[in-house]
Formats: C-alpha cells, sequence, structure tokens
C-alpha cells in the first residue's frame, strides 16, 4: 500500500480472498478486526492514506526543475528508453548488500 509518498506494509492480517461486494458484512468485519488490532503507526498510516480532504498533491509541492526532470524521465519512457527494475538492481546489487 502507498501512503504519502511511501510504500508501506501492514503487518500479516489474513483477509478473506475473493470476497464479493455483495458481502460487504464479512468485508466490514475483517476491517474492524484489522483496526483493532493494528498498531498504532498502523492506524496512523491508514488515517493519513483515508484522509483526502487534507492532502496535498505532491506535483503542487515540488520545485519547478523538480517537475521538468519528471517530466523528462516520462518522455524517455515514451520513448522506450527505460531501464528494467531487474537490471538495475543485478547492475547495483554491489551496493545493496548489508
Amino acid at each position: 500500500m502507498k501512503c504519502g509518498g511511501y510504500l508501506i506494509s501492514f503487518k500479516s492480517f489474513k483477509f478473506t480472498k475473493n470476497i464479493k461486494m455483495s458481502d460487504v458484512s464479512v468485508l466490514r468485519s475483517q476491517v474492524k478486526e484489522f483496526v483493532n488490532t493494528a498498531s498504532e503507526k498502523e492506524l496512523e498510516l491508514m488515517y493519513r492514506f483515508f484522509d483526502v480532504e487534507n492532502k496535498d498533491d505532491w506535483w503542487n509541492e515540488i520545485t519547478e526543475d523538480q517537475k521538468k526532470l519528471v517530466n523528462k524521465g516520462l518522455a524517455q519512457l515514451d520513448k522506450g528508453q527505460g531501464i528494467l527494475h531487474k537490471d538495475v538492481m543485478k547492475k547495483y546489487a554491489k551496493w545493496l548488500k548489508k
């Protein structure tokens, strides 16, 4: 889950897979159970995720130079000039070892 520009993961809470939205009561029950057992950090992240009225768009918070760089990168991707994540990880693996 992504929240406020950060990739986050919650503890290993097991939600029922392939639940149909028509069975909202099961989903509500599972979400309530998750919230009731969530850590303080998880609750804060959930609050930030759902607090959409107060969210600023990150695009409005970066400089014009940063926007130009983002647009340049997107244009490069459109031209097929991107590098696959697995290739970057392979190339720089020695710096990523602990």
